[in-house]
């Protein structure tokens, strides 16, 4: 595709380059203002453009998208800008039944994608207002009537398995050699890769002796070879609670989905019930509903022996991501979710190794590395079971 010029940055500008752009593509409408929407945590920049309408019929509002940067994901495997990779699964999850949002204008040539508008609330909105003890960043429920909280409650079950069945419809798709997603994967390096930033950026804080980053990383070289021999699917790669529109008709609709590869099946499962604080939002008892829900959903032998191990090593790689964060980028927000990972690693060793763990590497790991963190203890001292 050759270098692109960035879109602009500066509201005055961007605005004139969406007047200006949009003038092109529809003729017949004025845009009226443009307004940016903050994003999470993201490679792109969204802006919702208001559109002078006199007509009913058609919408007033569109989401315009700008990529600053279009490299791959962390993947080996087919290599594709993330705007074009944007653009094709659009039309691919779309045909298949997935929930994602309409596709208004293609204008990739610009860094520019136009959609529709799904509202601002996401999933995580839900499990906030619902949360039967509220952690940093949820509102209080102090003062709420118990039946309008059982009512949240029920309302946040159904719209969490209704995430659940967008899994399982990117699942259930065809493998096509000749559809770029399914030729991109993780693999082993990249696995180990990503558990040594736990070694790197909250081991290493602590000062072990040799002994235990030795014990780490055979954990690490261990779990990854592992984790490729499980049953592999088409996966979202970034399924989580803050990736998930409520949208006006209060359905589940699907973003951010420009990454999709093939992975484990409970990848996207792991993700959507473990980002940040969400299974501490979910509380216990509905946490291990929707865990053994999903597991009967997406089905498969060993499913939650697969779902422990994947969670392990995800937990692994984002307690050190959140805390390279802190480090590097003085993001002390990430800080505040360090804790819950560390005590949910701890949880999930816990589980892995009283089941009967096929290596003694991950009790290893837990001798050598709890002394270190007493979340990893506390967590291995409160066992969750899910059957």
């Amino acid at each position: 595709m050759g270098v692109r010029q960035g879109p602009p940055k500066e509201i005055a500008e961007v605005t004139q380059f969406l007047v200006n752009r949009l003038k092109l593509a529809f003729p017949q409408k004025q845009i009226e203002k443009v307004l940016p929407i903050t994003p999470d945590a993201s490679l792109r920049r969204y802006y919702r453009v208001y559109f002078q309408n006199e007509d009913c019929s058609s919408e007033k509002t569109a989401v315009a998208m700008l990529f600053d940067a279009v490299s791959s994901p962390e993947a080996t495997g087919s290599s594709i800008d993330s705007d074009e990779a944007y653009i094709e699964l659009s039309h691919f999850l779309g045909k298949e039944g997935v929930a994602v949002p309409g596709l208004l204008l293609d204008a990739r040539e610009e860094s520019l994608i136009l959609i529709e508008d799904l509202g601002d609330r996401a999933l995580v909105e839900l499990a906030r207002l619902a949360a039967d003890t509220p952690t940093a960043g949820s509102p209080s429920t102090v003062g709420l009537p118990p039946e309008s909280q059982a009512i949240r409650r029920a309302e946040l079950r159904v719209a969490f398995q209704s995430a659940i069945r967008e899994i399982q419809r990117i699942q259930s798709i065809s493998h096509r050699d000749d559809f770029f997603a399914f030729r991109r994967s993780f693999q082993s390096a990249t696995y180990i890769k990503e558990m040594e930033e736990f070694r790197d950026f909250l081991l290493k804080l602590r000062a072990p002796a040799d002994s235990v980053i030795e014990t780490a990383d055979s954990l690490f070289a261990f779990l990854g070879p592992r984790l490729e021999t499980f049953p592999q699917v088409l996966v979202h790669r970034d399924f989580h609670a803050w990736n998930l529109l409520v949208d006006f008709q209060n359905r589940i609709r699907v973003i951010d989905f420009q990454d999709a590869l093939v992975a484990t099946k409970p990848y996207d499962l792991v993700s959507l019930l473990n980002d940040r604080d969400m299974d501490s939002l979910l509380g216990k008892d509905l946490y291990r509903d929707l865990v053994v829900y999903g597991a009967n959903s997406l089905g498969g032998e060993d499913f939650l022996y697969h779902y422990d191990r994947v969670l392990l090593q995800r937990d692994l790689k984002v307690s050190g991501r959140f805390a390279k964060l802190v480090q590097l980028r003085k993001l002390d927000h990430y800080g505040a979710w360090i804790p819950g990972t560390l005590r949910r690693i701890g949880r999930t060793l816990e589980r892995i190794i009283s089941f009967g763990a096929e290596s003694p590497l991950y009790a290893d790991f837990y001798r050598a590395v709890s002394p270190l963190f007493r979340e990893i203890e506390e967590g291995y001292r409160q066992p969750e079971r899910f059957m």
